[in-house]
């Protein structure tokens, strides 16, 4: 009977942390349906002269220049899109 408890137990630990990464492929997923829609978005409207805050907000964090033909957008969850001008 100790050795059927140690399995159950091993299976429920199994179980447990199978959960775990089936959340966490549930958020990658949703984070790029996410983005995806922002770049869709992005892409269906004529070229942007001004930054739009709203928009921004929506996903992302914060943008790195790092030169002038060097410019990388942050999202909230740390993906990263570098944009070569």
């Amino acid at each position: 009977m100790v050795e059927y408890d140690r399995i159950v137990d091993q299976i429920n630990d199994c179980r447990g942390r199978l959960d775990g990464v089936v959340r966490q492929i549930e958020d990658c997923r949703q984070d790029e349906r996410e983005i995806r829609a922002f770049l869709d978005e992005l892409s269906s409207e004529d070229r942007m002269d001004d930054f739009d805050a709203s928009r921004f907000k929506a996903l992302g964090d914060h943008i790195n220049v790092c030169s002038k033909d060097d410019i990388r957008v942050v999202f909230k969850k740390g993906t990263e899109i570098k944009e070569s001008c």
